[in-house]
This record gives structure tokens, sequence and C-alpha cells, in this order.
């Protein structure tokens, strides 16, 4: 880790840095920061929602046509394109894992020992920090997996850290990331979002 240049605040006025670092790591930053990013996916959602509308329409048309006449009929992208939900999924993964953390700070979970992340809070994995935090909200595991495959890189790179990484899998073998279904994932991420925001702000 590269050392803190001396011109900055943390070493020039420690004292104050302290008091940003202390309101900024409180319930309250947690629940604000992941309000906004699900409001930011809420954005692109609108946007793409009827997209993907005409795209699983016709997709179910197309499907429907074939298995009646028995012969396989082309799907055109081009006039039926696929929604582009990436960066949604991006950013609701984003508010869960701070609405998450902020319930385990909020419930004390976790202490801050110094100015610094607790190594509890370094994980991005939403499955591990849902089970950390205990929310009183519910969402299915499957779904919290495929929002971390996709923060992690599906939603912002072309590609994983390792090839490993495009095959996500549980220690018995299973796929952890089998995609979504529309709208139903959709629908039960953000309800489970403002399950979480609703319990966060009781806590302050």
């Amino acid at each position: 880790m590269a050392p803190v240049h001396p011109n900055n605040p943390s070493i020039r006025n420690p004292d104050w840095a302290r008091q940003v670092f202390e309101s900024s790591r409180q319930p309250r930053s947690w629940l604000l920061v992941g309000r906004r990013l699900r409001s930011s996916a809420e954005t692109i959602f609108a946007q793409e929602n009827p997209v993907a509308k005409r795209f699983f329409d016709e997709l179910r048309r197309v499907g429907e046509v074939s298995a009646k006449s028995g012969e396989t009929y082309d799907f055109d992208e081009g006039e039926f394109p696929y929604p582009n939900f990436d960066a949604a999924h991006m950013l609701v993964a984003f508010a869960m894992e701070n609405l998450l953390k902020g319930l385990i700070v909020a419930k004390g979970v976790v202490t801050f020992f110094d100015q610094r992340i607790p190594r509890e809070l370094a994980s991005h994995n939403l499955l591990s920090l849902h089970q950390k935090a205990l929310p009183a909200s519910t969402i299915t595991p499957l779904i919290l997996e495929s929002l971390t495959y996709t923060s992690t890189w599906r939603g912002r790179y072309p590609f994983p850290k390792s090839i490993d990484g495009f095959w996500p899998m549980r220690e018995d073998g299973s796929f952890s990331a089998a995609g979504y279904s529309w709208p139903g994932f959709q629908e039960e991420a953000l309800k489970y979002c403002i399950g979480l925001e609703m319990e966060l702000k009781s806590f302050l």
C-alpha cells in the first residue's frame, strides 16, 4: 500500500479527519448511499423495462410459432434487442451491499478499532453479508449470488480477473449465478432493498 501523502488531511489535521471518518461510517451514511444507488438503478429499469417487454414477448411468440409449425424461426435481435440490465443490476447490488453493511454496523456485529474498515465489511459477497446482517427482509439466495457476480465484474468489465470467473460455482460444484427471470428478479431485488432501507432507518 502506498504511503499517505504528508499533505493529506489525515496527517495535517488528524482530529478533523477523525470526525469525518466517524460521521461517514454511521448507519445514516450507509442508508443514504444505498438509497441513491437504488434510485439510479430504478432509472435504468424504467428505461429498459419496455425493451425487455418487447424482447420477451417476441421470444415467447417465436417459440410458440416454432412449436406449432415444427420449424425453427429466427429471432430478430436487431428489431428486438436484449434489455441492458447489467448496469442496473450492478447498482442494485451496490445498494444492497451498503444497506447490509449499514445494518451490520447498526446492530453492533462489527467494531471499528481504528480508522479503517473492519475486515468483516471488506467483502462484496451479498449472501455472506446477508448472513451477517440477518435482516428481517428475505430474498432468494440465488438472486444475491447473481447480483454479486454482476457487481464483481459483469456489470463493469468485459471479463473477470481469471477465466474461471466466467462460471462462478459453489463448493458442491453447482453454478451460483444462473441468470435472471424478468420481471420477477427485478421486483424481488427492489423489494428487498426497500425492506433493508426501512429496517436500517429504524436504527437512526
